[in-house]
C-alpha cells in the first residue's frame, strides 16, 4: 500500500496490536502500563529517558512473565502478570542492597508508574499523565484503542543524530578542543557564599570552585565542532578524561587569576574542584595537594552524586583518604529527584550541593514532606543550593533554613558589594563585574583596574566610602 509522506508503522505497533487482540480471543489476567514518553517536554524523549524507562520495565517483563514494546513515538508499553496483591507500594530505597539507596522487595509491575513519575516528572509537563495503567481483560476494549491510535499515527521515530545529544564522537572532539585551548582560557570560576550579617552585601564568601570548562562547552557545543554533548553519561566521561589537564592547569596557574597568586592567605576562600573518583588517584592530585599545603588553601573536592552511586565503597575509601589528608569532600549535583529515590545523607560528606530547580517551589505535599527530611538528614547547615540564578531560588532556600548558596544571582550581588567600594567603578556594569570575576583569562577580565578585589585578595570595605549602607 502506499503511504505517500507518511511513515509507516514500526513492528512495535504491529505486535502491540496483535498481542492485545490474542488476548481478547483468550482472556486472561494482566496488567498493561504505558509510559508515555512523548508527553515530555519537547526535545524528548531523550535516550536517558528511554534507557531508564526500558531497564525498569525489561526487569519487570522479566520477574512477571511480560513484554515491552517501545513505540515510534518514544511510548513504552509493558504487559505482563499481575504482581503480587499487597507488594504495590515502592520504597523510598528502590535498588537491592545499595549501600546509598538501600533495600527493597521485588517491584510489583503497579508500583511502576508513581516511580516513573518521580523519575521523569521534571521534564513532564504534566506528570499525571505522564503513565497509564490498564488491567485485563476489563480494560481490553481501552487498551485496543491506545495501540490502534499508534498504529495510525504518522511520527518519525527518533534517531541518534536528532536527539539532541550529539553523537559520541562529540565529547571526544570538544575534549581535544578544551587540551588545545590556551591555558588561561580552560578554568571556569564561582563564589560559593553564606548569609552573614557582618557583610553590606549579607553575604560572606565560603569558596571558590574552579571548574574546567569542559561540560559547558559539551553542552552547548562549539563553532565549527559537532553538535552539542547533552548525555549525562558522554559528560561524565568527557569529565574523567579532563581530570587530569584540570589538575595540571590548577597546579601550574602562578599568575591572577589563580588560587596560587599571591595575596593574604588569611582571607582567601577555601579551594573547591570538580573530580571523578579514578582523578583522584592522579599524580596531578598529589601536586595540588602539596601546593595547597605550602600556601596555607584550604581544599575541598566535589564528587557528583552519579559518580559516588556508581561505585559507593569507592567512594567511601576516597573520602576517608581525603579526610586523612585535610581535605573536605563535597557531594555534588544532587537533585531533588535523586532524594526521592536515594539516601545521599548516608556518604557521609561535608557539604551537599542540591540543584536547584523551580520545580522545588510546586512539589506536592507527599515529596515536599520527603524533601524536608532528605534536608534534615544532610543537615542544614551542610547544604549549598546550586543553581542559585535568581532571587526566587535565595527566597526559596531562605524559608526552608539553607544558608549557603552558588550561582548566578550570588555572583551578581557580590559584584554590587565590589562595585560599592571600588574608586574605579564608576563605568562597570554588575554583570561586566560579575563576569570578571568568573573569567581566568585576561580578556574576561580586561577593563578591571582593582584586580586585588576582583580576586579576593583585598576585602571590600564593611560600609562603602559614600556612607551607604548605614
Amino acid at each position: 500500500m502506499h503511504l505517500g509522506n507518511q511513515i509507516a508503522p514500526s513492528l512495535s505497533e504491529h505486535m502491540l496490536v496483535d498481542t492485545i487482540d490474542r488476548f481478547g480471543r483468550t482472556p486472561s489476567s494482566r496488567v498493561a502500563v504505558v509510559l508515555h514518553l512523548s508527553r515530555l517536554r519537547p526535545p524528548a524523549p531523550r535516550p536517558h529517558h528511554r534507557r531508564v524507562a526500558r531497564a525498569l520495565l525489561q526487569d519487570t517483563a522479566q520477574r512477571h512473565d511480560g513484554q515491552v514494546f517501545v513505540l515510534r513515538n518514544g511510548d513504552q508499553v509493558l504487559i505482563c502478570l499481575p504482581g503480587v496483591p499487597g507488594a504495590g507500594t515502592v520504597p523510598r530505597r528502590i535498588l537491592h542492597d545499595h549501600p546509598i539507596i538501600g533495600s527493597s522487595t521485588r517491584l510489583d509491575p503497579r508500583a511502576l508508574p508513581p516511580m516513573l513519575i518521580r523519575l521523569m516528572q521534571i521534564d513532564a509537563p504534566d506528570p499525571t499523565r505522564l503513565t497509564s495503567i490498564f488491567t485485563l481483560p476489563a480494560d481490553q476494549s481501552h487498551l485496543a484503542a491506545y495501540a490502534a491510535a499508534r498504529l495510525a499515527e504518522t511520527v518519525t521515530p527518533s534517531s541518534p543524530e536528532d536527539e539532541g545529544f550529539g553523537p559520541t564522537a562529540a565529547a571526544n572532539a570538544i575534549g581535544r578542543a578544551i587540551q588545545a585551548a590556551p591555558h588561561a582560557h580552560r578554568l571556569h570560576r564561582q563564589t560559593g557564599v553564606m548569609v552573614s550579617l557582618s557583610t553590606m552585601s549579607g553575604f560572606r564568601q565560603l569558596f571558590a570552585e574552579y571548574d574546567m570548562a569542559g561540560p559547558g562547552i559539551a553542552a552547548t557545543g562549539l563553532p565549527g565542532s559537532p553538535p552539542p554533548v547533552r548525555d549525562p553519561f558522554l559528560l561524565r566521561h568527557l569529565a574523567g578524561a579532563l581530570d587530569q589537564l584540570l589538575l595540571q592547569t590548577i597546579v601550574n596557574t602562578v599568575r591572577r587569576p589563580g588560587p596560587f597568586a599571591p595575596g593574604n592567605a588569611a582571607i582567601r576562600p577555601r579551594l573547591h574542584i570538580n573530580l571523578t573518583l579514578a582523578g583522584l588517584g592522579l599524580p596531578g592530585f598529589t601536586a595540588l595537594l602539596e601546593r595547597c599545603r605550602n600556601a596555607r588553601i584550604s581544599l575541598a573536592v566535589e564528587v557528583s552524586l552519579l559518580d559516588a552511586s556508581a561505585d559507593p565503597d569507592g567512594f567511601f575509601r576516597a573520602r576517608d583518604r581525603l579526610h586523612r589528608s585535610g581535605v573536605d569532600v563535597v557531594l555534588d549535583q544532587i537533585t531533588h529527584l535523586a532524594l526521592a529515590i536515594a539516601a545521599p545523607a548516608t556518604l557521609g560528606a561535608d557539604l551537599y550541593k542540591l540543584d536547584w530547580s523551580p520545580r522545588l517551589r510546586t512539589l506536592d505535599p507527599h515529596d515536599h514532606d520527603g524533601l524536608r527530611r532528605s534536608l534534615a538528614e544532610m543537615g542544614l547547615d551542610r547544604i549549598v543550593l546550586l543553581g542559585a540564578n535568581g532571587e526566587d531560588a535565595l527566597l526559596w532556600g531562605l524559608s526552608h533554613g539553607i544558608r549557603r548558596f552558588q550561582g548566578r544571582h550570588v555572583a551578581i550581588i557580590l559584584a554590587a558589594e565590589r562595585v560599592l567600594a571600588c574608586p574605579h567603578s564608576a563605568g562597570c556594569s554588575l554583570a561586566q563585574c560579575a563576569d570578571r570575576a568568573a573569567a581566568t583569562d585576561p580578556e574576561g577580565r580586561n577593563g578591571c583596574l582593582n584586580l586585588d578585589l576582583l580576586d579576593g585578595i583585598t576585602s571590600p570595605q564593611a560600609v562603602p566610602p559614600d556612607g551607604l549602607g548605614q
